[in-house]
């Protein structure tokens, strides 16, 4: 399993970033899956399960996600999350994300 960011939800907080900056970086206000690092040599997502999952449960927008999971599936056209339940942050409601994004 490799992890997946939506880019039309993803609101470039570096949060990703923060948790696992071997696979996250935010270029041009986006965060974007790295598939090598910095030597070259291909990432094995793996052994950083459990950074990338930080990173799934701090992204503020629910825009990062396991490939082939229900998130990843189930994303909206606007590219929110797929559960309505999930507030993306506190004191915003969806209408303010889609303003932000």
């Amino acid at each position: 399993m490799k992890p997946i960011v939506n880019r039309e939800a993803c609101i470039g907080c570096g949060l990703c970033e923060g948790a696992d900056d071997t696979v996250f970086k935010v270029i041009d206000g986006k965060s974007e899956v790295q598939y090598q690092d910095a030597e070259g040599n291909m990432i094995v997502f793996e052994d950083h399960r459990d950074t990338i999952e930080k990173a799934i449960r701090e992204c503020p927008v629910t825009a990062i996600s396991w490939e082939g999971s229900e998130e990843a599936e189930g994303a909206s056209e606007e590219g929110l999350s797929a559960d309505p339940t999930v507030e993306p942050m506190a004191g915003l409601d969806q209408e303010d994300m889609q303003e932000a994004a």
